[in-house]
């Protein structure tokens, strides 16, 4: 096929995958939020730094290159797979090492036995991840999507059933441990028949992997730093229960970025290294992206922004109802990190790992610093301190990013967002405006809801018909035939 077929496929069956992860994440949050307390929530958001990082560390950093580096031999893959376990099982060990020291940050006994359990995580997504990446460099973006599903799957499946008996926050972390399992478990039945590890370790043959590992891994401990940083103040100021509602705002808000960006990154990625030595062809390439992910997470965003109060309470129950306020600053920290994040694809592709990671130790930087003051103040101060630091930052890194390396002038970044932004906030007011009237009527909470939502799909989908009705066409047909 060629890039562009590849890359509609590949959006396809990524689409799908995320779309069926979303609904039963969705479902298994809004099931866990009633059989679980708040400091469950919150005591997990504790813990969640290190639990996420298992991820983002249990390759070494070198995992990404194999895709930016166009030509590997099946020794270097040997020897890299070998380094991504070693890495695995010594976080394994220093993170339960640790955890009491963590315990007594939060002053939190029970996260001494949480901790252990956490870390095994790092463990389970070494066995899989290098395959994980073979496929995506291959173009196989089905056996990304089968194992993004089997994990969602099984989380749901395990976590459920131990809140249903009880377990309180081992439910979380067990559902935790079985998905990491289940998804390692697939990756490795999908990639054994094509490439299988020898007894072959050489650091040698891997210098120029273990250069951009090393940038890489400072991108992602910075990246990861930053992007929890609030979640370790508020639990360390604020508490379990507070900060439980915040990660739910938090992760309602985010959860359009989490489920749009990383299907167009995971195709773009391995598209744009490709392509990662002609300029022009990256410049329409990006603006495309950032148009696509403008039109679909934006208006997500703002409606969500719009009907807060009534989808909290039908979605998860009263009790959450302090999370609206939160929800609603903190949507403008979804757009903004929604249109900022393809510009990592291009960083990746083009080898600028050095930049990406002096950028990510500058948002830490930013992001301490504002976080710290505000905690001290409220969950609302925090949510705000959020959305002003991301618009700070973006201002001074502009040069760097857009301009220096992919050469795109201000005008046309503006250009590609302006439409889906301006027929986000048109649809956000309007449904508003209906959830205002409508709520005079005893209508069920629940139809309530569903009348906002179709209304506010077929308003926004109706608006970009009028604008660009070739755009709109477009993306229809891509959605259901595949092609352009």
């Amino acid at each position: 096929m060629s890039l562009r077929s590849s890359a509609i496929s590949g959006v396809r069956w990524m689409g799908l995958a995320t779309g069926l992860v979303t609904v039963l994440n969705f479902g298994q949050t809004m099931v866990l939020a009633h059989l679980l307390a708040p400091r469950d929530f919150g005591l997990m958001a504790m813990i969640w730094v290190f639990l996420g990082l298992a991820q983002m560390l249990a390759d070494a950093g070198v995992s990404n290159a194999i895709i930016q580096k166009q030509e590997v031999t099946r020794q270097q893959l040997s020897t890299l797979y070998w380094l991504t376990l070693a890495a695995g099982a010594g976080i394994t060990v220093l993170i339960s090492l640790g955890a009491p020291l963590v315990a007594d940050f939060y002053k939190e006994p029970a996260l001494k036995g949480i901790l252990p359990w956490v870390a095994l995580n790092f463990a389970l997504t070494a066995l899989g991840q290098q395959f994980r990446m073979l496929a995506q460099r291959e173009l196989r973006f089905h056996v990304l999507a089968v194992s993004d599903v089997s994990l969602a799957v099984t989380a749901a499946a395990v976590s459920i059933l131990l809140a249903v008996w009880g377990a309180g926050v081992y439910s979380l972390v067990f559902g935790g441990l079985a998905s990491t399992a289940a998804r390692s478990a697939v990756l490795l039945a999908a990639g054994w028949s094509r490439w299988r590890p020898s007894f072959h370790f050489h650091l040698g043959e891997i210098r120029g992997f273990l250069a951009f590992g090393g940038f890489q891994l400072g991108d992602r401990i910075f990246n990861y730093a930053w992007s929890n940083v609030d979640y370790l103040l508020a639990g360390r100021f604020l508490g379990a229960a507070n900060l439980g509602i915040y990660r739910l705002a938090y992760e309602l808000v985010v959860r359009p970025l989490g489920t749009i960006n990383p299907i167009f990154n995971a195709v773009a990625y391995p598209l744009f290294a490709k392509k990662q030595h002609d300029d022009a062809a990256l410049r329409g390439g990006f603006l495309e992206l950032l148009r696509l992910v403008a039109t679909l997470s934006l208006p997500l965003l703002a409606g969500l922004a719009a009907v807060a109060p009534l989808a909290i309470s039908v979605l998860f129950g009263p009790q959450w109802q302090a999370a609206v306020p939160l929800v609603r600053i903190l949507a403008v920290l979804g757009a903004l990190r929604s249109i900022n994040n393809p510009i990592g694809a291009v960083l990746l592709a083009k080898g600028r790992v050095g930049l990406s990671c002096a950028i990510q130790f500058l948002t830490l930087v930013v992001n301490a610093i504002a976080f710290w003051w505000a905690a001290q103040i409220g969950m609302r101060a925090l949510a705000a301190a959020a959305c002003l630091s991301m618009v700070v930052l973006t201002a001074l890194t502009w040069k760097w990013t857009y301009h220096d390396v992919l050469g795109l002038p201000l005008r046309s970044w503006l250009r590609a967002m302006a439409a889906p932004a301006g027929l986000s906030g048109f649809m956000a007011v309007a449904v508003y405006a209906l959830f205002l009237n409508l709520a005079a009527f005893t209508l069920p909470s629940v139809g309530l809801l569903s009348i906002l939502v179709c209304a506010g799909g077929l308003l926004y989908a109706g608006s970009l018909w009028l604008s660009d009705r070739a755009y709109f066409r477009s993306l229809w047909r891509m959605v259901l035939h595949g092609s352009e």
